[in-house]
């Protein structure tokens, strides 16, 4: 309590000597990736790969200056993150047949190719000291999903329980996670 009280009075003192405020643009490229756990096949070898993408940002500032040396910086942005998932290995695929006769599991090998991107409002808020050409920050980012999205195809060759080999084929992705 005691902690929070003297918080807060620090912060009373330091608004009551507000200079100035000052505000600007943001705008840059971003390259992010997604990463996790690979799915192995039974040799150990890693049959997914993720890798970067590029996307964006684009939002204001605020800078609210107390001192010559301390300010409290606030941004709202839009910004895109994302990767490139790969996978290439052993797979099946499910026939589900029109004509009434049964489905059946065919297997083989897949290559599936996916660009995700999510798309952000962040919204950073720092402290900032600054020393002559030498600035310090410090705070948190708030951020809110508001759209993801993947594109890519998935290609599939393999054989059927019977041994029949399955004409390679195409399937186009693209998934919008939010509809």
């Amino acid at each position: 309590m005691k902690t929070k009280i003297l918080f807060l009075a620090v912060v009373s003192i330091i608004s009551l000597q507000a200079q100035e405020f000052s505000g600007g643009f943001r705008a840059g490229l971003t390259f992010t990736t997604i990463n996790g756990p690979s799915e192995m096949n039974a040799e150990g070898m890693d049959l997914e790969d993720f890798n970067f993408s590029n996307g964006f940002h684009i939002g204001a500032i605020g800078n609210l200056r107390f001192t010559d040396i301390f300010s409290l910086r606030a941004e709202l942005l839009y910004s895109q993150k994302g990767g490139v998932y790969t996978y290439a290995g052993e797979s099946y695929w499910v026939f589900r047949p029109t004509d009434g006769s049964p489905a059946f599991i065919a297997a083989g090998d897949r290559e599936t190719t996916l660009e995700i991107t999510n798309s952000y409002i962040d919204i950073p808020i720092m402290g900032v000291a600054r020393f002559g050409k030498f600035e310090l920050s410090a705070g948190m980012s708030l951020g809110f999903l508001v759209a993801s999205r993947a594109a890519g195809e998935l290609r599939f060759s393999g054989t059927s329980p019977q041994g029949n080999n399955i004409a390679p084929f195409v399937v186009a992705l693209d998934f919008n996670y939010f509809d």
